[in-house]
C-alpha cells in the first residue's frame, strides 16, 4: 500500500511529463522508457512498451524479466507472467527469485501444489535472509488448502456494464436496505481524466436501485467528494449516512475524510477532514469507518508505536465534537503485518477488516470480529472463508440487512475487464468450523537442553570473536559449537516429522500438515467431530492426540493447542489446550 501512496505524488506533480491529451505517448517498443515507467510503478504503460519490444526480441532476458514483473503487479491475469518466468528459469544462470515469483503466481491463482513446489525450491536455492517470508507464504498456502476444503455455497453475479468497465472497479459498499452502492472506479472520465498506473486516477461512483430491481448506470458521486487527486471510498455506514473516503494531502500523504448525509438529504455534505491526532501529518491513514451514530471512528494507520505495518485504531467523538485520542485496537486484532479497510457491519458490534496476518490464505483476507459487551473488547478475528477470500488480495465486503446478499470486487474470468463488482448471494448455511493453531514443542527437559546449548554457543562465539586465542583453544571452541548445534538439531521438535490427521467421526484420513519451520505452527480448519492428530518423529516418540470440535452450542471459532513431543515421559499426559 505504501507503494500506491508514493505514486500519488509522482502522478500529481509529473503526469504532464508523460501525458498527451490525457494519456501516455503511443508505445514504440522503448525498453528504456518501460524501465522508467516501472520505476514509478506504472506497469500498464510499461507493459505496452515491452510487448512491442518483445515481438522483436522474444529471447531478451531483460524484456522477459520486466514483463513478468508487470504481470505480477497488475491487477490482471497473473498467469500471463508464467511463460516469461519459465523462460528465465531455463537460462544457465537464473536468479533464484524467479522461483519465488513462480510460487507467488501459482499461489495467487490457486494452484497450490505448484506454489509449494516453487516456494520449497526457492528455500533451497534462494537467499537465506528471506526464509521467514517464504515460510510465511508456505503457511498461507497450507491454510488455503484447508479453507478450500469447505467452500461456502455462494453465487456470484456480475453487476454488468452499467457498473463495471474495462478498468478496475473496487471496494463496493451497500447500505443495509440495498438501495444504493457506492464504489471506487478507475474508468475513463474521472475528475481531471488523469491517466494513472492502472486506468485513470480513481473517483467515487454511485449506483441506485431502480423500481424494476435493476441498478442504475453508475455516475460520479459529485464534486463534494471527487477532486483531481485520487479519491477512493473506504466505507459506508450501514444506514448510509456516513461515507469515509481517502485522498492525498499537499505532500502526498494519505488522509481520510468523512461525509455526512442527513435523513432527507439527497447528497452528502462537505467533507470533514479530521485533524491530528486522526490525520497525522507524518503518517498514512489508508481507510476508516464511522458508526451509524457518528460517535466511533475506526481507521488504519502506519503511525509509530503499532504492532507493525498498518494497524487499526479507534477514536471516540468527545462532547465538544472533536475526535478523541486514537487507541490501538491491540494485539488480538493487529499483527506484525497489515490491517486495513475496517467496516462496521449491520450489527454495530461486528467489524469486518482486511489483513495480511492472522489465519490467512494469501495476500489480504477479510476477517470478522465481534465486540463483547461483557469483556468490553474485540473477540479473536475469524477468516470469512473461501470463496469470499481467495489466494489473491481481498479487501472489503458489504452485507445487506438480511445477510443474504453482499457486495465485493473480484477479478474473475468472464468479467468486463480487470476487477469488477459482484453481488454475492449466500445460498445455504454451512456448518461452523474451528481454526486450530497447533504448535509442536519439546518436553521441558529437552527445551531446557536446547536453551543451554544456545547459551553456550553464544558464549563460545563471543570468545572466538574476541580474538587473542591460541590455535588449540580456538579449534576446541569451534568443535564445541558444532557439537552443540548437532545436539540442538537432534532435539528440534519441528524438523523430521510426518503429521497426519484422521477424522474419527467419519472414519477417514483428513489430511497431512507441514509446520512453519520457524514457529512450529500449523493450521487445521475443522468442522464439528472427533479427530486424531499423529506426529511421527525421527527424534521423539510417536504422538497421538485426540480432540473434539463441538457443535454450535459450544462452538469456539479459534483455538490454540500445544503438542509436546517427548521420549516417553508424558505417556499419560493430556495435550495442553487453550481457547
Amino acid at each position: 500500500m505504501k507503494v500506491l501512496i508514493s505514486i500519488v505524488t509522482f502522478l500529481v506533480l509529473s503526469s504532464s511529463a508523460f501525458a498527451q491529451d490525457g494519456g501516455f505517448p503511443p508505445p514504440s517498443g522503448d525498453i528504456a522508457l518501460a524501465k522508467q515507467y516501472i520505476s514509478y510503478f506504472m506497469y500498464g504503460p510499461a507493459l505496452d512498451e515491452l510487448k512491442l519490444f518483445y515481438k522483436k526480441k522474444p529471447d531478451d532476458e531483460k524484456a522477459n524479466e520486466l514483463m513478468a514483473e508487470c504481470y505480477l503487479n497488475l491487477n490482471d491475469d497473473k498467469t500471463k507472467a508464467i511463460p516469461h518466468l519459465e523462460f528465465l528459469l531455463k537460462q544457465p544462470k537464473y536468479n533464484p527469485s524467479v522461483l519465488f515469483d513462480l510460487g507467488e503466481v501459482y499461489h495467487a491463482t490457486g494452484q497450490l501444489d505448484k506454489a509449494l513446489e516453487f516456494f520449497n525450491r526457492y528455500k533451497k536455492e534462494g537467499a537465506l535472509k528471506e526464509t521467514d517470508e517464504v515460510d510465511r507464504r508456505i503457511e498461507c498456502v497450507n491454510t488455503a488448502k484447508e479453507l478450500m476444503k469447505f467452500p461456502m455455497a455462494v453465487t456470484f453475479t456480475n453487476l454488468g456494464k452499467d457498473i463495471n468497465s474495462e478498468y478496475p472497479e473496487l471496494t463496493p459498499f451497500v447500505d443495509m436496505n440495498e438501495s444504493e452502492i457506492i464504489f471506487t472506479s478507475r474508468k475513463k472520465g474521472t475528475t481531471g481524466n488523469i491517466v494513472s498506473f492502472e486506468g485513470y486516477e480513481p473517483d467515487v461512483f454511485i449506483t441506485e436501485l431502480k423500481s424494476n430491481d435493476k441498478w442504475s448506470k453508475a455516475k460520479s458521486i459529485g464534486a463534494t467528494v471527487n477532486t483531481n487527486l485520487p479519491d477512493e471510498i473506504s466505507s459506508l455506514s450501514p444506514e448510509g449516512n456516513y461515507l469515509v473516503y481517502t485522498t492525498s494531502d499537499e505532500i502526498g500523504m494519505q488522509i481520510i475524510k468523512i461525509c455526512y448525509k442527513g435523513p432527507k438529504a439527497r447528497g452528502f455534505d462537505k467533507p470533514e477532514i479530521p485533524p491530528a491526532p486522526i490525520n497525522e501529518p507524518k503518517s498514512n491513514q489508508l481507510a476508516g469507518t464511522v458508526s451509524n451514530d457518528g460517535q466511533v471512528l475506526i481507521f488504519s494507520s502506519d503511525r509509530p508505536g503499532g504492532y507493525g505495518g498498518y494497524d487499526l485504531y479507534v477514536s471516540q467523538k468527545l462532547p465538544n465534537g472533536i475526535w478523541g485520542e486514537p487507541i490501538n485496537l491491540g494485539s488480538k486484532i493487529n499483527t506484525k503485518y497489515d490491517e486495513n479497510f475496517p467496516n462496521f457491519g449491520v450489527d454495530q458490534n461486528v467489524l469486518f477488516f482486511a489483513s495480511t496476518g492472522h489465519t490467512n490464505m494469501g495476500g489480504f483476507d477479510i476477517f470478522k470480529t465481534i465486540f463483547s459487551q461483557e469483556s468490553h473488547s474485540w473477540k479473536t478475528p475469524t477468516n470469512l472463508g473461501y470463496p469470499i477470500n481467495t489466494t489473491d488480495n481481498d479487501y472489503t465486503i458489504s452485507f445487506n440487512k438480511t445477510g443474504r446478499n453482499a457486495y465485493l470486487s473480484r477479478n474473475k474470468i468472464g468479467g468486463w475487464g480487470n476487477t469488477d463488482i459482484y453481488q454475492m448471494t449466500i445460498n445455504s448455511v454451512e456448518p461452523e468450523r474451528s481454526a486450530y493453531a497447533v504448535y509442536l514443542k519439546p518436553y521441558v527437559k529437552y527445551e531446557t537442553e536446547i536453551r543451554k546449548a544456545d547459551s553456550l554457543i553464544l558464549v563460545y562465539k563471543k570468545s572466538l570473536e574476541g580474538g587473542n586465542l591460541n590455535p588449540l583453544l580456538s579449534d576446541s571452541l569451534t568443535k564445541k559449537i558444532e557439537t552443540l548445534k548437532t545436539k540442538k538439531e537432534a532435539l528440534n521438535p519441528v524438523t523430521g516429522n510426518v503429521i497426519t490427521v484422521k477424522d474419527l467421526t467419519r472414519n477417514k484420513e483428513y489430511g497431512e500438515y507441514q509446520p512453519n519451520l520457524k514457529t512450529g505452527r500449523f493450521i487445521m480448519i475443522l468442522e464439528p467431530g472427533s479427530y486424531e492428530i499423529t506426529v511421527e518423529s525421527d527424534k521423539y516418540k510417536v504422538s497421538k492426540t485426540k480432540i473434539t470440535v463441538y457443535d454450535k452450542s459450544n462452538f469456539v471459532s479459534e483455538k490454540t493447542m500445544d503438542i509436546i513431543l517427548h521420549k516417553g515421559e508424558l505417556d499419560a499426559a493430556a495435550p495442553v489446550t487453550k481457547p
